[in-house]
């Protein structure tokens, strides 16, 4: 609560799921949400062969053999995981 930001942040998403505005919703987590994030140190790491080790890695049914995507990234604080990404694998 002592973060004017991030209550402006969530207060903007409760506006935007208020009017079903998910467009307005998308924009907002798009320009603000790594930099909340990064004022607090916590860094949003992308899936590459150099970070694999911070992802899970699932089946993926509707991507062609050996393709990998990225659903969700790892959040990290310095070296700390505090959450696993997630990469989709056929």
């Amino acid at each position: 609560t002592d973060d004017a930001r991030l209550m402006g942040f969530v207060q903007g998403l409760l506006e935007a799921n208020a009017v079903k505005d998910g467009s307005f919703a998308l924009k907002l987590v798009g320009s603000e949400l790594e930099s909340i994030l990064n004022a607090d140190g916590i860094a949003v790491v992308d899936y590459s062969r150099k970070t694999a080790r911070h992802f899970d890695i699932l089946p993926a049914l509707d991507l062609a053999k050996g393709v990998e995507k990225q659903a969700a990234p790892a959040l990290m604080l310095g070296e700390q995981v505090l959450r696993r990404g997630t990469v989709w694998k056929a």
